[in-house]
């Protein structure tokens, strides 16, 4: 199968830069020599998926090559490899500052990625021996540097003797003609996911494809491999190994950043070197709902303001690390914004910064827990000025999420909205209507209080029950015959104080000798349920009138 390609820079001649010395090597700043440099004849795989970060390692390897002369084989088209050499500098004037010899080939994706089953109709080292044909026009040379985007549709992904045979070909190909070749993988890769988890514990390099097709002797004809992907959102680069001349590294990983410039280096953990770097080359992009920031005098002019959070979620299909700043304005559309929230997360990824703010009214605090789960990075106090808010967004730049994200964004919406009862329920029924809430709980680990309030000698039951003014859906009360019990839905122990004054309007004293409080209350529900059974509690329910009663 023979491969054509389109010059859309040929032979570019002399720019008037002085000849190079010395081996080339990756474009990742401060990155030891040992992990990128590249020898003067060799095979190189890096398996990356098509992202910014592997533009700038091909395209700022090829610039700041040594080599003699440079062949960048680029999967697209000439429009936008033109496109991308002038955003890269390669202009009249910039041009010295790339290799004087320099070759820029094009060859645009045929749109169809051939199955398997076309893939082995095509004999072993047929479609490689075009590729090396198609390049070879334009002319080889010792001590040449060829770096090859396109060269998965060369090989065999579906037999692992045919590809290891391609390789110890392609391998014997750049010996003979002493030149160095790297080709950028992505057909067979790490899940690029957005989302991808962490591959700490896991060996990242024995991962077959789903085919069951083994690399082992495929990567055994290259001089180096190496892997740029994600863990947890983060750029890593992995080198399976990597030799120059007669030293060599193994498993080795390193996270990586953008430099402001927009090129790839170690991310550095001092602050004066890290502060200035990126997770992604669109870290500094604000993007707000009109409603986030309706009111405020004045906006930083450089922030983008959609309509409303359907909007936001168009204008996010490219974004990786921007911020995003929704609001939480209406109580009736949290389920709009729990869906903004985590369709974000999902398809953005860990390092988009996710900011919820309130405007007009507080968010409840199962309803904070629900947006964090789902992806929010921090929701914002309706109290905060607008310059308090941007030292929050601040506060954010440079982190990944690494919370786990919930599936189905209905089902933890479902989990922290209560049932309809309120006030006053028998034992037994009380008993069932928390177990309901525990057997929930599990989806979003919503925190709730139960109490136990002993009476005053002086006090009846009937007294006390009828002075618990419980306003909130899904919080309940009952008595035994010692005891009044309280149900608090979605309130932390370290609220519980603060809630309970307000039920009985700050007559506590008058009520109650001793209060305990529960956390963690299954066992004791398990043993209300026991001693009711036993000894039946007084059911008050014909007295007192009961907004709900779940069934």
């Amino acid at each position: 199968m023979a491969t054509s390609f389109s010059a859309a820079s040929t032979w570019l001649g002399r720019v008037g830069a002085l000849r190079r010395r010395g081996n080339s090597r990756l474009a990742i700043e401060s990155l030891p020599d040992a992990y990128t440099a590249l020898d003067s004849v060799g095979l190189y795989a890096v398996h990356v998926s098509a992202s910014p970060a592997r533009d700038a390692l091909l395209f700022d390897t090829a610039k700041n090559s040594r080599a003699k002369k440079v062949t960048l084989v680029l999967n697209r088209d000439t429009t936008e490899v033109a496109a991308f050499l002038r955003e890269r500098g390669f202009t009249s004037r910039g041009a010295a500052a790339w290799p004087r010899k320099i070759n820029v080939l094009a060859c645009p994706p045929s749109g169809q990625e051939m199955s398997m089953e076309q893939s082995a109709a095509f004999p072993t080292l047929g479609r490689l021996i075009g590729g090396l044909q198609a390049i070879r026009r334009y002319g080889l040379k010792a001590g040449s540097l060829y770096l090859v985007e396109g060269a998965d549709s060369w090989l065999s992904w579906h037999n692992s003797a045919a590809l290891a045979q391609e390789a110890d070909y392609l391998a014997h190909w750049c010996k003979a003609r002493r030149c160095v070749m790297v080709l950028f993988l992505s057909y067979h890769r790490q899940s690029d996911s957005p989302l991808d988890r962490s591959i700490d514990g896991q060996d990242p390099f024995s991962r077959d494809s789903s085919g069951g097709v083994s690399l082992h002797g495929f990567h055994g004809a290259f001089t180096g491999v190496a892997y740029l992907s994600q863990s947890l959102g983060e750029m890593v680069w992995m080198a399976k190994f990597w030799r120059v001349q007669d030293a060599m590294v193994t498993a080795q990983s390193q996270a990586l950043r953008f430099t402001p410039e927009g090129r790839l280096a170690i991310a550095l953990s001092t602050r004066e070197v890290g502060a200035s770097m990126l997770l992604t080359r669109d870290e500094h992009r604000v993007l707000a709902t009109r409603a986030a920031v309706e009111a405020e005098e004045w906006v930083p002019p450089e922030w983008e303001i959609v309509s409303d959070h359907d909007a936001m979620t168009a204008a996010c299909q490219q974004a990786r690390g921007a911020t995003v700043l929704l609001d939480y304005s209406l109580a009736d559309d949290l389920d709009g914004l729990c869906r903004t929230v985590h369709e974000l997360r999902s398809h953005c990824g860990r390092a988009i910064k996710i900011v919820v703010r309130e405007r007009g009214l507080s968010m409840r605090h199962q309803n904070e827990l629900l947006v964090l789960s789902l992806g929010a990075n921090v929701v914002a106090s309706r109290n905060l000025s607008l310059a308090q808010l941007q030292c929050l967004i601040e506060s954010t730049q440079g982190q990944l999420s690494t919370r786990p994200i919930i599936d189905d964004y209905r089902t933890a919406l479902a989990a922290v909205q209560s049932e309809s009862a309120r006030g006053y329920l028998n034992m037994a029924a009380f008993c069932d209507y928390v177990e309901r809430l525990i057997e929930r709980r599990h989806v979003l680990h919503l925190p709730h209080a139960m109490l136990r309030l002993q009476l005053c000698s002086d006090v009846s039951h009937l007294e006390v029950l009828q002075a618990c003014a419980l306003l909130r859906s899904g919080d309940i009360c009952s008595a035994d015959a010692d005891f009044l019990y309280l149900f608090l839905f979605g309130c932390p122990v370290s609220d519980a104080d603060i809630v309970l004054e307000k039920i009985f309007d700050s007559k506590l004293n008058c009520y109650f000798e001793n209060t305990e409080y529960y956390g963690v209350f299954k066992d004791r529900i398990a043993q209300m349920k026991a001693q009711n059974s036993r000894h039946p509690a007084p059911d008050y329910t014909d007295v007192l009138a009961a907004p709900g009663v779940p069934s």
